[in-house]
């Protein structure tokens, strides 16, 4: 076993190998993240993640592998997340994983072989880390220069920002490299009071649209909203996985469920 770590290492950390990966890695990111004018902003993010990684370790080659391994994962997450829930990855989606075990269950038994292909991903990762860790000396000079270079690479990132972005709707685009950083620009917005829910509150307060006849001047004012998270059924979608209380949501008070069908 030892003999087959040693090989890897000197294969791994051979200068041809690294610089196959590293280009292999640039050229991924730049299949990824699809867009022209982002793709300043996704190398510079995959420059400030190399940079973390080189603080972290203090050793160069090792740094690339962790940095184009997290690269990947990220791209695959948001590839597969935008295929099945046409929308990208962002900050919030931290919350639900930390605070929420039905999502890990959900995602567990819906999703299982794209979890198994991102698990492969994390475990490539870190068994090339590992190996060429041992072979690699770490280096004070390294450390430094990439001290040097974060707020640099953060700095670009930032910059590198295109103008034309509109909220929400930039996660519903194929940026599959930027898009959850981009998402960071929103945690500034998560304290707002929505004006539509203080509308919708107040009117609660008085007296509840029942079913049944009634005179017409006593017929409610009544507010119809639509939106792509409101009209289809969550069941066309979830199947049996649907939360019992997700699906009470969508019908109406005499049990009846009013949403358009998927």
């Amino acid at each position: 076993m030892r003999k087959l770590t040693d090989w890897l290492a000197f294969l791994l950390t051979r200068i041809p190998v690294v610089a196959a990966v590293l280009l292999a890695g640039l050229a991924g990111i730049a299949v990824a993240e699809r867009y022209v004018n982002t793709l300043p902003m996704a190398l510079s993010i995959a420059l400030a993640i190399g940079c973390v990684m080189a603080l972290l370790s203090g050793r160069l080659v090792t740094s690339i592998y962790a940095s184009v391994g997290l690269v990947a994962m990220i791209a695959f997450v948001s590839y597969a997340k935008m295929k099945w829930m046409s929308v990208a990855p962002n900050i919030v989606d931290l919350y639900y994983l930390a605070f929420n075990s039905g999502t890990l269950r959900f995602l567990s038994g819906s999703f299982l072989p794209y979890l198994l292909v991102l698990g492969g991903l994390a475990l490539g990762t870190l068994i090339a880390v590992l190996v060429v860790r041992r072979r690699e000396p770490g280096s004070r000079r390294v450390r430094m220069r990439a001290l040097v270079l974060l707020p640099l690479a953060v700095a670009l990132a930032v910059v590198a920002q295109p103008r034309d972005f509109k909220g929400v709707e930039d996660l519903m685009r194929f940026r599959y490299v930027t898009s959850f950083f981009s998402s960071l620009r929103h945690l500034a917005h998560l304290g707002e009071e929505i004006p539509l829910l203080r509308v919708w509150m107040r009117k609660r307060q008085g007296r509840p649209c029942l079913p049944g006849r009634a005179r017409r001047r006593e017929w409610p004012r009544i507010w119809w909203l639509c939106s792509p998270e409101s009209i289809i059924v969550p069941a066309h979608v979830l199947g049996q996985d649907t939360p019992p209380e997700l699906t009470l949501g969508f019908g109406g008070a005499d049990g009846r469920t009013r949403a358009a069908p998927g």
